[in-house]
């Protein structure tokens, strides 16, 4: 036997131990291969064989549990560790088909599906891949992998083809990150699309690209359907107008002054005015979990129960995720309701998928609920008021919204770079589409992003509830 250990030896080992689970922990945070390695989930084991998304660009081979990931971009294709949009951390609840063709992954998306095809190899690109790519190559890349994904060219007007030949004629071999960053930052401020970035290290520093050109009105002015103006929304309409009805973002605070109830840091706030309800959701993103926004909501319906009527205020809420936006439309309604549909658009075939507005297990709201929105209200903001559109208790009022209905397809880029593109069509309960062009609301109504004059805006916005008041009385 060797020598007992001493206390220090215990200390020692002890220290020890620390520093590497320190120096572990910190391999996790700062290493994405290794972190990805550990954690990655094992694929179900009947569900082995190469599988092809439908859309996307991403390419599985599962052996025996194992998972292989690739981005399959045109002639190109980038072995990945894992994705980061939900797929390989949802593999384990993959579902083949009875015939063992087709491969159903969910989404973190609620109620929508990835579909995968079996096919028999792994494509040639991703047998061979290219090891080293030239800031030419880069710019072929980032060609391909928009040319097979983006479906929204024609829509906002964008030259692809003219566009790639510009950047090209200006990348030569000698062409430096930071110029190459420049140049491709370019490529992409054309398709004046929120939902399009590029992210990168460049001359040692962290580089964002992120255009937000989408907020100026596009040409034509969107649809509007004559069912979505109801005799209730032409009443209230017609009487806003008459008082001079308006609505400034903050001017909730202001309204209940200290009767508010304000929680998930400002995100969520409430609180009655007279027997109107306001309900202002500033967020669909930075809470910890469904849990939080369950208990936030919880916390409102309640305190709003009693309301004849409730303003919803989502006019400064650029978006964020849509299981967010899920858990607060289930507040409002008490029925199974098809709020939209939503499929790939860089896939021709496939199909739409509908997705249902499900009644939360919590407190519920099925009075009127009068939506206010702008053209800041986006992404999965915009994505909530489709599904609270479909709701028979639902009016949309304000302005049109931001036109950045679809998801943010994230792939990469050889050199290390990451770029995000829209790459999904979003539908809503009747099949319009309104990428880009914006949700218009059925009740016009002047909505400011800040106060013009405390007073004036004070005064414009109790018009406001008082009208909604008046009509629901």
């Amino acid at each position: 036997m060797g020598n007992p250990a001493t206390r220090g030896d215990v200390t020692s080992g002890f220290l020890t131990a620390i520093l590497l689970c320190a120096l572990l922990a910190m391999a996790l945070v700062f290493s994405p291969v290794l972190r990805n390695l550990i954690v990655k989930p094992p694929a179900p084991r009947d569900a082995s064989g190469i599988w092809q998304s439908r859309g996307y660009g991403w390419t599985l081979s599962i052996a025996n549990g194992d998972l292989e990931f690739h981005e399959r971009n045109g002639p190109f294709c980038l072995a990945r560790v894992r994705d980061t949009n939900s797929l390989t951390d949802n593999i384990t609840l993959a579902v083949t088909s009875p015939d063992g063709s087709m491969l159903t992954v969910p989404s973190d998306a609620p109620g929508y599906n990835y579909i995968f095809e079996r096919i028999d190899r792994l494509p040639e690109p991703c047998q061979r891949p290219k090891s080293s790519f030239t800031p030419s190559e880069i710019i072929d890349y980032l060609d391909a992998i928009f040319t097979q994904h983006y479906p929204f060219f024609s829509l906002r007007g964008a030259d692809w083809p003219r566009i790639v030949a510009t950047a090209r004629a200006k990348v030569t071999a000698t062409t430096t990150d930071e110029q190459l960053f420049e140049i491709t930052s370019e490529m992409l401020r054309a398709l004046r699309d929120g939902h399009v970035t590029l992210s990168a290290v460049s001359g040692g520093r962290r580089r964002r690209f992120h255009s937000d050109a989408d907020v100026a009105a596009p040409p034509l002015p969107p649809p509007v359907d004559i069912n979505d103006i109801t005799p209730l929304a032409r009443r209230i309409a017609d009487d806003a107008i008459g008082v001079g009805a308006a609505w400034t973002a903050g001017i909730g605070e202001l309204l209940l002054n200290d009767r508010s109830v304000s929680v998930e840091h400002g995100r969520i706030l409430y609180g009655m005015i007279g027997d109107v309800g306001l309900l202002t959701v500033r967020s669909m993103e930075g809470y910890d979990g469904i849990e939080d926004i369950d208990a936030a909501m919880e916390g409102a319906m309640t305190a709003l129960a009693s309301a004849k009527a409730i303003i919803l205020d989502i006019s400064m809420n650029d978006g964020g995720e849509d299981v967010i936006s899920a858990r607060i439309v289930g507040r409002f309604t008490n029925r199974v309701t098809a709020g939209y549909y939503k499929k790939p658009g860089d896939h021709a075939g496939s199909e739409l998928q509908q997705i249902d507005v499900v009644p939360s297990t919590g407190r519920r709201y099925t009075g009127p609920v009068f939506m206010l929105t702008s053209r800041v209200t986006g992404s999965a903001a915009e994505i909530f008021t489709l599904a609270m559109r479909a709701l028979p208790n639902v009016t949309h009022a304000g302005g049109r919204t931001r036109g950045n209905l679809s998801d943010m397809l994230i792939k990469s880029l050889p050199n290390g770079w990451t770029v995000s593109l829209s790459s999904e069509v979003y539908l809503d309960h009747r099949k319009r589409s309104f990428e880009w062009i914006g949700i218009p609301p059925a009740v016009p109504l002047d909505v400011r992003r800040a106060l013009q004059s405390r007073n004036d805006d004070i005064a414009a916005a109790k018009a406001l509830v008082d009208v909604i008041a008046a009509v629901y009385r």
